[in-house]
């Protein structure tokens, strides 16, 4: 097995089966997405918030843009 495939297979993304047709057969080992998925959630997350704040900030913006248009025609 080539130095690529031992490593991947140290980490934990393949999981290697030794078959009678090639010396070595891979199979995908779904193990590796749960840390993953956990990882991606956690760096996704707060980018998300943070995003939602400043759509919510715009809006608050334009809110505040219309109530001083009305106040200011009425008065």
């Amino acid at each position: 097995m080539n130095k690529k495939m031992e490593f991947l297979k140290k980490i934990g993304v393949f999981r290697v089966k030794e078959s009678p047709k090639h010396n070595y057969h891979l199979m995908y080992n779904y193990r590796l997405w749960h840390p993953l998925t956990i990882l991606l959630i956690i760096i996704t997350f707060p980018i998300n918030i943070f995003c939602e704040g400043i759509f919510d900030a715009i809006e608050d913006v334009k809110d505040l843009k219309r109530l001083y248009y009305w106040e200011n025609k009425y008065k």
